[in-house]
Formats: structure tokens, sequence, C-alpha cells
């Protein structure tokens, strides 16, 4: 019903994208708020000058999913919860040629630290698997802090006491090139975890299982625990 208010069209394998590109395309055309807002994210990046140790920060919310350039350590589980949520709450990156806006030099190399600010029902992860193809492990299920805000359907929240907890629902898969492949994906729903792999849709034994064909996965918001 979604799909046929705004208008939205299908179109075939021929014009077929990057599945996460093609997400955020989807919820464009949508322009529903109620939705759109559930996948919604910001972000802090800041960066101290070597000068005059000024740090300076800037909001950043461009798109809708979050973005994990490395993977964390694996475990017989999978991997270890706490890291993947230290994962998503901040990341360090060297920024080459960065001019200070308040003393003016030219910084060669310098540490630019983002973090994580405010998230919505649905968190987006996108893998760094476009170069080379690894195993990202994940978890079933992580906690995020309350000094996170979480955009609820009755407006943004923070818990004074307590987490939240994210619960895995979805995982992108591609196998091929950065040229050619194809996409499926592994969905939860009410009777179990299916495979959508075009028009074949088959229930499947286990849980989600990472591999290197998986480049994003979906969580989405279970419970909060004011403890």
């Amino acid at each position: 019903r979604a799909m046929e208010a705004a208008k939205v069209t299908v179109t075939g394998a021929s014009a077929q994208q990057c599945a996460n590109e093609a997400l955020a395309k989807f919820l464009d055309m949508l322009n529903m708020h109620p939705i759109t807002s559930a996948f919604s994210r910001s972000y802090e990046q800041s960066i101290t000058c070597s000068g005059c140790k000024r740090q300076f920060t800037s909001p950043r919310d461009n798109h809708i999913w979050i973005y994990m350039p490395q993977p964390v350590r694996p475990t017989a589980n999978g991997c270890n919860a706490s890291e993947f949520t230290d994962a998503l709450l901040h990341r360090n990156s060297e920024v080459d040629e960065y001019v200070c806006d308040d003393c003016k030099l030219k910084n060669k190399a310098c540490i630019q630290t983002t973090r994580l600010r405010a998230v919505g029902e649905i968190m987006v992860i996108l893998f760094e698997q476009y170069l080379v193809k690894r195993v990202f492990p994940f978890p079933q299920s992580f906690t995020l802090p309350r000094s996170v805000q979480v955009q609820t359907p009755d407006g943004k929240r923070s818990v004074t006491k307590g987490y939240y907890v994210y619960c895995l629902r979805a995982c992108m898969l591609h196998s091929g090139s950065m040229s050619s492949g194809h996409h499926w994906a592994v969905c939860e729903r009410v009777d179990g975890v299916y495979s959508l792999n075009d028009t074949s849709v088959q229930r499947l034994a286990g849980r989600f299982t990472p591999s290197a064909n998986v480049h994003t996965v979906v969580y989405e918001l279970d419970h909060i625990v004011e403890a």
C-alpha cells in the first residue's frame, strides 16, 4: 500500500544496483515520515588541530546506514556484542591535508573521531565489502547505552538508567564481483527465518550466519531496559 501511495515501481534485474543504495532510494521515494524516521541516525565528527589544539565538531546525518569499515574479532558464537557496540559508537580515521579554521595551519595528518549520537528503531549496518570480501562477525543482539538517543514513534527519548536492546532481523548478501553478481536476503518472520532469493522463498533451519557474502545487516529495537 505504501508503494502504491508513493507510486513506486520496482525495476527489473537489468537495472539492479547495490542493495543498500536501493533501500535508501526506496525510502526517499516513499517520503513518509513515520517510516523514514525509523531509519534515522546522526553522527558527530570531531577533529583536533595539531597546532592550536582546538577541537572542531560538526554533525553528520547523510545516510540511513551505519558504516563499519573493519570487522570485530570473531568468537565461537559470532563476535563479542560489546566490541560490536563499541565499533558502532565511535571510530577513528586519518584525515590528510586538514586546514584549521582557527589558526589556518595545514595539518598533514589528523585523527578524526566519529561518534554515534542518535539512531532510529531500525539500524542498517553496512560492512566494507567493496574491495575485498571478508567475514564480518555480527551478534544476534546487542545493546546501546543511554547516552545514545533513539527515535521512537512517540519522539526521541533517552533512558536515564538502563539501555536499548537491538535484535537482528535481516541480512543482505551478494555473490560475484563489483561489476556484476547477485543479491538476495535472509529475513526473520513471525514463524522463522527465510531466504528471499528472487521468486524463491525458503524457510531456513537455523539463524543468521556470518559469511563473506553478507554486506549489510539490519537490527530492530526489540525492547528498552530501564533499570
